[in-house]
């Protein structure tokens, strides 16, 4: 393999973990506050709010990347010098990935903004909004003319709203002492055709409110939150500092994404010419192929725990575009993942290949009839409930997995330098 093929996926990836990198570094500038250590920081609770972007990427996105960098490598040399036209695909390629990483991040730029894109110092200002008492009539989650039944009356019910900060908080304090905030979630989609459902009708916590509410009540009130975040957001002086860098990374972020299912993919379609031309990289791509796809799994979990979390704040029917597509992105990569799982085992290790199989069924097939439970603790592991030492466990677990594989390629090297020294 040429050394230009690695510097220059090395240059690569390295501008990608940097902007990995600027996403959680620009949280702990600007939301650290006087203390970023302190638990109760502002960053740590935004923080894991949002895991799928602040905690997987700046940690097991780099993984990834360093797992991924010998398949990268194969995959660059191997259209570069063996494939038929395979620098114009290469080419080509990489720029329609530029491209379509470019339209993916404005679209998903699009619905509902986050509380981390207005600027900490107008989120201190905010005292909420006092209690007001108003006609309220919820959204028609069906709509049928014909059916006769009539749409639900609008009531006077009070919303109010408690500052935004404070809200976050309280979701931070409830993850870590529970497991998952489904129990939380109202439904602010009513239905004339259904009778109201018993959990629907009782009154719950409502976090944006600050008190005890039935659900008229709260859905008001998340509506009053989702009006008070886009009134914060219009005024450009108000946006972060990190919403602009969100801006110039979710692009970089999206092209990582896709070059990872694009690489996959090719070096499973490939699989006869690595096996031809890269024999000696044959291991150490394998092995880095399997353990990034076993780190990229917990990005669609992160993925579902953010999106469940969030509608305690914006409700179920105010949401980004990126919420909108959050099954999608766990279905590419649950394919993805299976994909890996069963195309990159030694062909020599079968005993190994069939238990890696049957354990990827049963874990699909668990995860499946289990997925409330799944979701509820990666909201309290990988998600607003995450404490230190979750994240320890994850940073030990890193380093590990790394030396691991460290000290396998430099036996492996080793070795092969010995055979060659002994012909």
């Amino acid at each position: 393999m040429l050394m230009g093929t690695r510097i220059f996926v090395f240059l690569v990836f390295t501008a990608i973990g940097l902007a990995f990198v600027s996403l959680l570094g620009g949280l702990i500038y600007e939301f650290g506050g006087e203390n970023p250590l302190d638990l109760s920081a502002d960053w740590l609770a935004i923080a894991t709010l949002y895991s799928h972007l602040f905690l997987f990427f700046p940690t097991l996105g780099l993984f990834t990347l360093y797992a991924f960098f010998v398949p990268a490598s194969v995959f660059v040399d191997l259209y570069w010098r063996h494939v038929s036209f395979g620098r114009l695909r290469f080419i080509a390629g990489a720029l329609a990935l530029v491209a379509l990483s470019y339209q993916i991040s404005v679209v998903l730029q699009q619905g509902t903004p986050a509380i981390w894109q207005i600027a900490p110092d107008v989120l201190l200002q905010d005292r909420g909004a006092p209690e007001i008492c108003s006609p309220y009539r919820p959204q028609p989650a069906i709509l049928c003319a014909s059916c006769g039944a009539a749409q639900p009356e609008a009531r006077n019910v009070c919303r109010s709203r408690q500052p935004v900060l404070k809200s976050v908080r309280e979701v931070r304090t409830v993850s870590t002492q529970s497991f998952g905030l489904g129990a939380f979630v109202r439904s602010c989609q009513a239905s004339p055709l259904l009778d109201a459902a018993a959990s629907e009708s009782g009154q719950r916590y409502c976090f944006v409110s600050g008190r005890l509410a039935d659900a008229d009540s709260c859905c008001a009130s998340l509506q009053a939150f989702n009006t008070q975040m886009w009134a914060l957001y219009a005024e450009p002086a108000n946006r972060s500092m990190l919403h602009r860098i969100h801006g110039f990374t979710l692009p970089v972020l999206t092209f990582y994404l896709l070059i990872l299912v694009v690489i996959g993919g090719l070096l499973v379609i490939r699989r006869k010419m690595v096996d031809l031309h890269y024999g000696i990289w044959l291991e150490r791509l394998e092995r880095g192929v399997v353990l990034g796809a076993i780190a990229m799994v917990v990005w669609p979990l992160s993925n579902h725990a953010f999106v469940e979390t969030s509608a305690v704040l914006y409700g179920t029917s105010a949401r980004s575009t990126y919420v909108t597509l959050a099954p999608f992105f766990t279905a590419v990569f649950g394919l993805w993942a299976l994909m890996i799982l069963f195309y990159f085992y030694r062909k020599s290790e079968k005993d190994i290949e069939g238990a890696g199989k049957a354990v990827g069924v049963i874990v699909s097939v668990l995860t499946v009839l289990n997925y409330p439970d799944i979701i509820s603790f990666s909201e309290r592991f990988v998600g607003a409930g995450a404490g230190w030492e979750a994240l320890a466990m994850l940073a030990v677990l890193l380093i590990l997995a790394s030396t691991r594989i460290s000290f396998l390629q430099f036996a492996k090297r080793s070795a092969f330098a010995d055979e060659r020294r002994n012909l």
